[in-house]
């Protein structure tokens, strides 16, 4: 399962009502970078038959089967990475090699 912090939830219905995205569902996926870390990528899409598709309150989290073991059991955040740049959205995931849990 992924997770949607509230703060991220609130962005991704943002999101839906611009694009009109209420029939898609919130894809995302992850691939690893040059450094051995993940890339994510994150969008609105069309569900296929073989997606594994989760809900988190009204939003449907898709991703495909062969995504499974890089993505499932993270969490996606929306907030400010570096003082005084912009919220973006921040990928918590504990399968990415360079994942550093946040301090309390």
């Amino acid at each position: 399962m992924i997770k949607v912090t509230e703060n991220a939830y609130e962005q991704i219905l943002v999101s839906v009502e611009k694009g009109d995205a209420k029939d898609l569902g919130l894809r995302v996926a992850a691939r690893k970078g040059p450094d051995g870390g993940f890339q994510y990528l994150m969008g609105f899409d069309q569900i296929k038959p073989d997606d594994i598709v989760t809900k988190e309150k009204d939003i449907r989290i898709v991703y495909s089967p062969d995504m499974k073991a890089l993505v499932e059991g993270m969490t996606i955040e929306f907030d400010i990475v570096d003082e005084g740049s912009e919220p973006t959205f921040i990928f918590l995931n504990p399968n990415d090699p360079t994942y550093v849990p946040p301090s309390e």
